[in-house]
């Protein structure tokens, strides 16, 4: 996939920690992020609108990506609670912040935002008839351990061995598809693959992407092409640590196309509703 706007892409802001940019929470419970704060992460090129911290790796963003798309983004290590798999019906972002926080007041943003983006949309409509593109991938045989140049993601001579399947059980590829791999009207998914890309026209969909080997990392990207723009734009483009799952839940939008890539293996699974 040729990404259009990498020449136009900026170094992001990262979000550290310790920089207070994180709500932390004394008591456990999850603390969310005003917009003010924080208008970007690292590797995520929109409006950060509001972030909710479950636990020390387990967080998630609200985004305005501007020209009427709008979404979240979940990282969550691998069997801990994914809360955005509770959404089984097309959500606002005002929807997506009651399931992550039940109870909380819903930031003013999240309603300013998807206010913006359903009025864009209105007014610059999906062309009909548009459909899904196949989703290729590249598999990748899981008993072998090959040696990787370069961990994905970093620019380091050091080798990177792929990992040994350490738990036995395939890398988790099973557990992938029954715990990610179960919901939406069509679903596109792979184990133990490379490499994956796929492209939507719907509005509403998840791309989660899981960095299966235990010692390198996968890497992510989500481009964006409204109805009336003239190039793709790209939205997402970062690491995904091993062992972790990252989840990118579009509500809003024309035309996304999303790939991952990892030097050893990685799951992927695209879901859609129309």
């Amino acid at each position: 996939m040729r990404l259009n706007t990498m020449s136009k892409s900026f170094l992001a802001t990262v979000m550290a920690m310790a920089g207070g940019q994180f709500v932390g929470a004394c008591d456990g419970a999850a603390k969310d992020v005003p917009a003010a704060e924080v208008t970007e992460t690292a590797g995520i090129h929109g409006e950060l609108l509001a972030t909710v911290q479950v636990s020390a790796r387990h967080r998630v963003d609200f985004y305005d990506f501007g020209e009427g798309a709008v979404g979240a983004h979940e990282v969550v290590d691998i069997g801990d609670e994914v809360l955005l798999d509770k959404l089984t019906t097309k959500p606002t972002l005002a929807d997506i912040f009651g399931v992550v926080k039940p109870g909380a007041e819903v930031p003013r943003s999240l309603f300013d935002a998807q206010t913006r983006a359903d009025a864009y949309n209105r007014k610059f409509p999906r062309p009909a008839g548009a459909i899904d593109s196949p989703l290729p991938a590249n598999t990748v045989d899981p008993a072998a351990a090959t040696p990787a140049s370069d961990d994905i993601g970093t620019h380091t001579s050091a080798l990177t061995s792929c990992s040994a399947d350490l738990l036995g059980d395939n890398w988790g590829a099973q557990w992938f598809l029954n715990n990610h791999c179960n919901e939406g009207c069509f679903r596109d998914c792979f184990t133990n693959v490379i490499s994956s890309n796929w492209t939507t026209t719907k509005d509403w969909f998840k791309w989660k992407v899981m960095a299966a080997d235990f010692n390198v990392k996968a890497h992510t990207v989500g481009e964006h092409n409204c109805s009336i723009c003239p190039n793709w734009e790209l939205k997402w483009d970062h690491d995904v640590q091993p062992r972790q799952i990252s989840i990118h839940t579009m509500t809003s939008g024309y035309r996304w196309a999303a790939s991952a890539s990892s030097a050893c293996r990685l799951h992927s699974a695209a879901l859609r509703c129309d």
